[in-house]
Parts: structure tokens; C-alpha cells; sequence
């Protein structure tokens, strides 16, 4: 980060969080004893919606995105959340770390 970018944070009242990786996998680190039974939840919807004829997408597309975003800053989403839900995210999206 440069030393006009810094200046310009601190002017502004602003926090300077880098890098950012970190902070954000702490944040989520915060949260991870929920990610489990949400992710529970929004399985058991989709597996339900499926069974119904009616479309998952939009759920299948927030629990996929949450996945990823806990394994893009280093946590590994398949220690978080339930095994059916890690078999479901590899069938459709590939493997997890």
C-alpha cells in the first residue's frame, strides 16, 4: 500500500486493513460454528426443492458462493460444514481443498 493511499485512510477517518485475506478470514473464522448448520439448512432446502420440482437455483447459488468464500481465504469449508454438503458442492462445482 502506498504512502499517499495510507495518508489519504487516516485523513479519512478510515481503517487500513491489510492485508485484507487475513481480516476477512477472521471475520469468517467469527462466524464458522454457524456456517455448519446454515449450510445444514440451505441443503435440506434444496434437496426438498428438488423433490418438489421447483427450482433450487438461487439457494444452491448462496450456499455454493459461502463455500467458496470460506476457501478462498484459506479456511477449509470441508471441516465446517456437514459431509452431505461438502458430496453436494463437489458434485457440482469440483473438489474441495
Amino acid at each position: 500500500m502506498s504512502a499517499c493511499a495510507i495518508a489519504l485512510a487516516h485523513e479519512g477517518g478510515h481503517e487500513i486493513i491489510a492485508p485484507l485475506r487475513v481480516w476477512l478470514a477472521a471475520r469468517l473464522g467469527d462466524h464458522a460454528d454457524r456456517i455448519y448448520d446454515w449450510a445444514a439448512r440451505m441443503h435440506e432446502a434444496i434437496v426438498e426443492a428438488h423433490a418438489y420440482g421447483v427450482s433450487a437455483e438461487r439457494a444452491e447459488a448462496s450456499l455454493a458462493l459461502a463455500i467458496e468464500r470460506y476457501e478462498s481465504v484459506g479456511l477449509k469449508a470441508r471441516k465446517l460444514i456437514p459431509d452431505d454438503v461438502a458430496q453436494w458442492y463437489e458434485r457440482h462445482y469440483g473438489g474441495l481443498a
